[in-house]
């Protein structure tokens, strides 16, 4: 079953954004009436509200975008303060927590990347650790960590870019306490198409660009990799 969503109206959902989510998001998670698990889940959203209202702007001089995407870092750190807290202090679900600790992490450097507040070398080291941390899980960390490696290192990023769909493959079926971006195996097999290109190698090309395709990617994201292979599917 797939669900899909279409906003009918952009200024509508921006001034939901403004005029509902974050001023009600905002009480809740500052009320310490709340226990620290509620207004965790208030942080989340929040965060998420931020982020979300970031992407309805251009990254413009006087825009709000950098404001709005700086706000949901922060608010991603905070929650992955507490949910560190809950692993460490008072004896939650460990497997749980620590998925919901390393995805918060993940989302803070994705938005560092976006805003490029590191240099590439120092976000890939801080993946690198976060990565080692929790290895085999979060198909989105490890799709982000081979994006940053591949522009330090292609023929690294195409080796971890063919992890992270080994990654994001296995992880389809498996329980997880966060959702699951189900375009990571075929984003992280169109990247190792791609290094492997920059790399040299028409065949390995070739070969990843095959696996993406039959992962559900988008065949014009694929043309220049496997031009064959998709006129022979036109054909039949």
């Amino acid at each position: 079953v797939a669900i899909e969503h279409r906003v009918s109206d952009v200024s509508k959902r921006r001034q939901r954004y403004r005029n509902v989510d974050l001023p009600v998001l905002t009480v809740l998670s500052e009320d310490s009436s709340q226990s620290v698990m509620e207004r965790a889940h208030a942080i989340w959203f929040l965060a998420t509200t931020y982020a979300a209202l970031s992407d309805e702007y251009e990254r413009t001089p006087g825009s709000p975008w950098l404001s709005y995407k700086m706000a949901a870092m922060a608010l991603y750190q905070r929650h992955a303060d507490i949910e560190f807290y809950l692993a460490t202090k008072a004896g939650e679900d460990i497997t749980r927590v620590e998925d919901k600790f390393s995805y918060a992490m993940f989302r803070v450097y994705d938005i560092a990347a976006t805003v490029d507040l590191y240099h590439y070398p120092e976000l890939l080291a801080r993946l690198e650790h976060l990565a080692s941390a929790f290895p085999g899980r979060l198909p989105e960390l490890h799709y982000k960590l081979a994006e940053v490696a591949a522009k330090v290192d292609t023929k690294r990023g195409e080796h971890l870019a063919l992890e992270a769909a080994q990654i994001a493959a296995e992880a389809r079926d498996k329980p997880r306490a966060m959702p699951m971006d189900a375009r990571c195996e075929w984003l992280s097999l169109r990247l190792a198409a791609a290094c492997a290109k920059q790399n040299g190698s028409a065949s390995r090309a070739r070969k990843a660009a095959e696996r993406g395709l039959a992962a559900g990617g988008p065949p014009e994201l694929f043309q220049e990799y496997a031009p064959m292979v998709l006129l022979d599917a036109a054909k039949n």
